[in-house]
Order: C-alpha cells, then structure tokens, then sequence
C-alpha cells in the first residue's frame, strides 16, 4: 500500500514537469495598445492640429500638450478617436502629445514649436511705423527685430516665448518687398513681408505758371533716374537716386498750362511712380506798372 501511495507521488511529479515542458507558456495580459497619429508636427502657437487614433476600448479620453490640457473629457465612439486642439502659447521646444485613456497603453507622439512673427501692417513708405509681435520664441530671451537681415530694433520676450509691439521706422530704403524678421539666440522666425512704395515731398502744392518747385523723394529704385510731368507732359529735369532709392532736392519750373488741379507725377525708370494734386493759379503780369495818363500798358496772363 506504501509502495503505491509512493509510485503514484512519483508519477505525478514526472507528469507535471511533462506538462511544464511540453506545454506552451500562456501570454501575460496586458493593457490595450493603440497608436494616435498627429495632422502636423511642427508650428508656432495656435497652429491647429488634429489627432487621430483607432483600437480604443476605454469610454473616453483627454488630451495634454506637455502639462496643459487642450482636449477635455470627450467620449469615444466605435473605438475611434478624433479631436482638433490649437498648439498653446509656449516657448520653443519639443512637448510631448498624451492621450490618456483608462485600460489603454497610447504611444506618445511629439511636437515641436516654432517661432512665428506678425507685422501690423505689409506695406508703406519710408518713414512710416511698424509694429512687430512674435510667439514660439525661447522663453525670456533677447530677441532681434531684422529688416532685410540687419538689426533694427531689440526686446525681450517674456515666460512663454512671447513679445508684443516692438515698433520701429522704415528707414530709408529701395522700393519693392523687403522682409521682416526676428531671431532670438536659437534660430529666426520665417520673415513676413513688407513692400515700399516711393513717395515725394513738393516745396508747395499751389503755384503758377513758370514758378519754380522743389522736389525731394525716396523709395522708388536703387540708382535709378526719375523723371516728371504734369497731366502727362514731360517736366525738364532728371533727378537721380542713390542706392537706397532716394533723391536730394531737385528745382523744377511749371510749364505752361490751364489754371486747375493737375496732377504732378515721378517716375522711375523701373517703373515706380508716385503722384500729387497741383494746383495751378492764374496769374496776370501788367507792364510798365506806373506813369502818367497815356502810357501804353502791356498784359499778359499764364494759367487761363
């Protein structure tokens, strides 16, 4: 009786290491795991970005962008994922994207923040202002303002990247579109473009017939002549402009025409003009001035 009870235990045990041997290992259980996909994986601030996912068997998930949330709770249906958040006002960086979904494993996509700049306004003359903000920056940083790749104008932004109204004038330049930049000491923000168009200065808006009249202009093309007219018919003189597109005062003398509003035009030769309003007096000239009763008087007009 001993002896079977012994035989039995001894068979057993061969049978359970058979068993350990033979048999596969069962898997452990483990979490659900899905991938989620971004639309865009770099940008600056409020870029906007959807994120897609499948395979989802919790009932609902939220989104953070490094430690901000940008997608609340929202529910999912048919396993399936989709929202659509702005990138938050942050510093340049590499953040991570989490999906956080009860029972779910989630991989963790990325995104990188660029820097990104606006101007208020995208075109001008010289001398007129313009304010620059940008976001996506280093985090209080010493930022540059460019025009045309040289130095401007400096400023700082604050925590998150950002600056706002670093104003600076248009100096004097060619026309055509010039670009505005900023860096900070990683790298630029893609520029933003700003177009110049000439502009001229009139010793005086109202004169007459064979007066004389200064002109003065910049922002038409670089080492370029510029001619006149008025309503059209050529005015003697050429003025030249230096590589900057600007000109010293050049006298001109009206010509004979119709007293009126006329307009004064300079152009130069690449095609760049500028206009303004004229006006014309009509003026009447008596000679001799003075003497006794009888004398012969001469009168003549311009202007009429």
């Amino acid at each position: 009786m001993r002896l079977s009870r012994t035989l039995f235990a001894v068979l057993f045990a061969f049978l359970m290491v058979l068993s350990a041997l033979l048999l596969p290992a069962l898997p452990a259980s483990s979490a659900n795991v899905t991938n989620v996909t971004l639309s865009v994986t770099s940008g600056p601030p409020g870029t906007m970005v959807t994120i897609t996912g499948s395979g989802f068997t919790a009932p609902s998930f939220t989104v953070t962008f490094g430690s901000m949330q940008v997608v609340p709770t929202t529910t999912i249906a048919g396993g399936a994922i989709s929202a659509v958040f702005a990138v938050p006002g942050l510093p340049r960086a590499t953040y991570n994207v989490t999906v956080t979904a009860a029972g779910d494993t989630v991989n963790t996509p990325t995104f990188t923040i660029t820097p990104d700049i606006t101007i208020n306004r995208s075109s001008g003359v010289v001398g007129d202002t313009v304010t620059v903000s940008g976001n996506g920056f280093s985090a209080s940083a010493l930022i540059t303002i460019l025009f045309d790749g040289a130095s401007i104008i400096t400023t700082n932004s604050n925590s998150y990247g950002a600056f706002y109204d670093a104003t600076f004038t248009v100096l004097a330049t060619r026309a055509g579109w010039h670009t505005i930049s900023a860096r900070d000491s990683v790298g630029s923000a893609s520029g933003e473009v700003y177009i110049v168009s000439p502009q001229i200065t009139l010793s005086t808006n109202t004169t007459s017939v064979g007066s004389t009249v200064t002109c003065t202009g910049n922002g038409f093309a670089g080492s370029s002549s510029v001619s006149f007219s008025l309503d059209g018919t050529a005015i003697s003189g050429i003025a030249n402009t230096n590589a900057n597109g600007s000109f010293s005062t050049i006298s001109l003398t009206i010509p004979s025409i119709a007293a009126g509003n006329h307009t004064f035009q300079a152009r130069d030769s690449s095609g760049n003009s500028v206009t303004a309003v004229v006006t014309i007096n009509s003026v009447i000239t008596i000679s001799p001035d003075n003497g006794p009763a009888g004398t012969t008087i001469t009168i003549t007009g311009s202007g009429f």
